[in-house]
């Protein structure tokens, strides 16, 4: 498991943008709201980088919608305004998943975390595990289907930058 998941992110996708850290009373306020515990290598990731992004979208979302640092790719260039290209939180996000799966789909997963988002707006995220290890997976966002595939955050991180459908790999 990388212990520097900025440096980690720009391994795998220089372009990929990176903010300042949470702290650890914006994680524990969060995982208050979502009523759901992180995992220890989320909250690591989160304790260094408060989201990562790509394009406006990506495999991890600000905790908050608010933040006290800009959006820096890994060159050290930063995002112009308005970055990202939606508001979308981990609290935000989650919450209205989780309703929207209720009210249009009947289906409940008043559990799951979301943490990131393909630019279909697919949810990728996590069930809590009485491992303690996060185990990321995508779920539908218009029907609660979820896909099979199940993930470390490494393996999700690496699988977004370089093999997912909807990342293309754009000149620098």
């Amino acid at each position: 498991m990388p212990t520097n998941w900025p440096a980690f992110i720009s391994t795998l996708e220089p372009r990929a943008a990176t903010t300042g850290p949470a702290t650890d009373a914006e994680l524990s306020r969060v995982e208050k709201v979502v009523g759901t515990a992180f995992p220890s290598d989320l909250r690591e990731l989160f304790l260094q980088t408060n989201g990562i992004l790509d394009d406006g979208y990506g495999p991890v979302l600000t905790l908050s919608a608010f933040r006290s640092a800009p959006f820096v790719d890994g060159r050290g260039v930063a995002k112009p305004a308005p970055f990202p290209a939606h508001n979308y939180s981990v609290e935000q996000y989650t919450l209205l998943q989780r309703k929207l799966w209720r009210d249009d789909a009947g289906v409940s997963h008043d559990t799951f975390v979301v943490i990131g988002t393909d630019i279909g707006g697919n949810p990728y995220g996590f069930f809590p595990a009485p491992s303690g290890a996060v185990c990321i997976q995508s779920i539908a966002h218009d029907d609660g289907s979820a896909d099979p595939a199940i993930y470390t955050l490494e393996q999700y991180l690496r699988y977004y930058f370089a093999e997912c459908p909807w990342f293309t790999k754009k000149a620098p």
